[in-house]
């Protein structure tokens, strides 16, 4: 294990009252009495409720800037979803005062609209884990990291996660935000940005959630009551910028 995770990767602004997680970095971690897990390139991520602590697998010749993204990321999320808070496989970004939560299966172009959100104005909060409590969204590691032919096209070049994605650095930002609404990203013809009625947001919201069991559905219908749209875009870099200007539209929209 070797270097140290740059102080800026951290640094959030008003985050002083949040739990305190302790996370053990080990290059092979044994089960133990961990009741949350989930697996991560090289291992498993596991949390102890009871104790407050995480272990994260920290492969041989691992940098601990290797790990910001996702291994800690993903001790975060577990520590979350321990204490109810909702805890979900998602970006988000700020905008106007308030965060909107990008959600989308695996490639579903989360990270990189985000990345054409912020040269549109917005602050990227978090990129592929987003935790939300008391109705508001917990701002996350202050990095990008995006797939090689997106980091090519939008001329990002930084090497990160043992050189399989690119990363943009983020500046510091606010630690919560209020939550404004949720974006669902998919891949379709036409281009267009439609809004979800009440009665379909629940459904939509449990296919994003994740697996960690929830204890308290009352938290999950609470998320229904804010605005909810659709991006459909087809899946090809023509349709990207147009996209990334529907959606900075719509944030203008509902400031």
């Amino acid at each position: 294990m070797t270097g140290a995770v740059p102080q800026q990767r951290f640094s959030l602004l008003g985050a002083e009252h949040w739990p305190e997680l302790t996370i053990e970095l080990l290059s092979d971690p044994q089960p133990g009495p961990w009741d949350l897990t989930h697996a991560v390139p090289g291992g498993v991520v596991s949390y102890d409720r009871v104790t407050g602590r995480a272990r994260v697998p920290a492969a041989a010749g691992a940098t601990l800037e290797d790990l910001v993204h996702p291994h800690i990321m993903i001790a975060a999320y577990l520590a979350a979803a321990s204490r109810d808070e909702e805890a979900i496989h998602a970006a988000a970004c700020a905008h106007g005062g308030g965060a909107w939560v990008l959600l989308g299966a695996h490639e579903q172009g989360k990270s990189t609209l985000l990345a054409m959100l912020s040269r549109l104005g917005c602050q990227p909060l978090t990129d592929d884990m987003v935790v939300i409590r008391d109705g508001v969204v917990c701002t996350g590691a202050r990095c990008v990291d995006l797939r090689p032919p997106a980091a090519r096209q939008l001329g990002v070049s930084a090497p990160a996660r043992f050189s399989t994605r690119n990363r943009i650095e983020l500046p510091p930002v606010a630690a919560e935000h209020p939550l404004r609404g949720f974006i669902h990203l998919t891949w379709a013809q036409p281009l267009a940005l439609v809004a979800l009625r009440p009665r379909d947001r629940l459904a939509r919201l449990v296919a994003q959630l994740g697996h960690v069991r929830r204890r308290d559905l009352e938290l999950l219908l609470e998320l229904t009551a804010v605005p909810h749209w659709e991006l459909r875009r087809p899946p090809d870099w023509g349709s990207a910028e147009r996209s990334a200007e529907l959606v900075h539209e719509l944030m203008e929209d509902q400031r």
